[in-house]
C-alpha cells in the first residue's frame, strides 16, 4: 500500500513538473513571438517616423510643429495607429506604442492607457513578457525614460518612484496621474498587481 501511494505521489509530482515545464515553454513563446512582431512593427514604424528628433524643450521647433499639425500625430502600420517609440536603455528596452489600449492591442505592443505627452500626463500600459516591461520592476530613481513622438518629438523623462498597486484598484492608477509626466505599469507574474513606474519630465 506503501509501495503504490509512493509512486502515485512521483507520478502527480511528474505530471506537475511537466505541466510547470510547459506553462514556462508556453510564456516563453509567447513573448519571442510577440517581441518578433513588435520588433517588426517598430522597424516600419521608425522607416515612417521623421530621421532627426527634435527635443521637446526645444520652444521654437516645437511652436512650428504645432502651427503645422495642431493634432496629435499618429503613424498607422498594420492596421494600428502608433504614437511612437518608447527605450529605456538601463533596461534595453525599445518598442512601438499602440495609441489606444485593449486586451487585444497588447498583445501587440504596448498601448496608451491615459493621457498624452502634451499634457504631461501619458500612461502605458504593457504585458510582463520579457521581451516587454517585465524588466521595469528593475528601474531605480534616476534611470532614463525616452519617448519619441510619431512626429519625431522627443520627451525625456527620469524615473522617480516604483510602487506595486493592487489589480483591483485600477482607479489608483489615474487618481493622481496628473502628479506624474508619465507611468508605465504591467502586471506582476501572479496577476493581482501592477508594477508601476512614475516618471518626471527631465528639463
Amino acid at each position: 500500500m506503501t509501495n503504490k501511494l509512493g509512486k502515485c505521489f512521483i507520478l502527480v509530482g511528474a505530471v506537475l513538473l511537466i505541466a510547470a515545464l510547459s506553462l514556462v515553454l508556453f510564456n516563453k513563446y509567447q513573448s519571442d513571438s510577440a517581441y518578433d512582431k513588435a520588433q517588426s512593427i517598430l522597424s516600419e514604424l521608425q522607416e515612417k517616423m521623421p530621421s532627426e528628433t527634435i527635443d521637446s524643450t526645444d520652444s521654437k521647433a516645437l511652436e512650428q510643429i504645432e502651427l503645422e499639425q495642431g493634432y496629435v500625430p499618429t503613424i498607422e502600420v498594420d492596421g494600428n495607429e502608433y504614437l511612437g517609440v518608447i527605450y529605456i536603455p538601463s533596461i534595453d528596452t525599445e518598442l512601438p506604442v499602440i495609441k489606444d489600449w485593449s486586451n487585444d492591442n497588447l498583445d501587440i505592443a504596448p498601448c496608451r492607457y491615459y493621457g498624452s505627452v502634451a499634457e504631461n500626463n501619458l500612461i502605458i500600459a504593457a504585458h510582463n513578457y520579457a521581451t516587454y516591461f517585465d524588466k521595469v520592476e528593475n528601474l531605480v530613481p534616476g534611470d532614463i525614460v525616452i519617448f519619441v513622438t510619431a512626429d519625431g518629438i522627443k520627451y525625456e523623462y527620469e524615473v522617480s518612484t516604483t510602487e506595486l498597486i493592487g489589480g483591483g484598484n485600477p482607479a489608483r492608477m489615474k487618481s493622481d496621474f496628473d502628479s506624474w509626466d508619465l507611468t508605465l505599469f504591467t502586471c506582476t507574474w501572479s496577476g493581482r498587481s501592477r508594477v508601476t513606474v512614475r516618471c518626471v519630465l527631465r528639463g
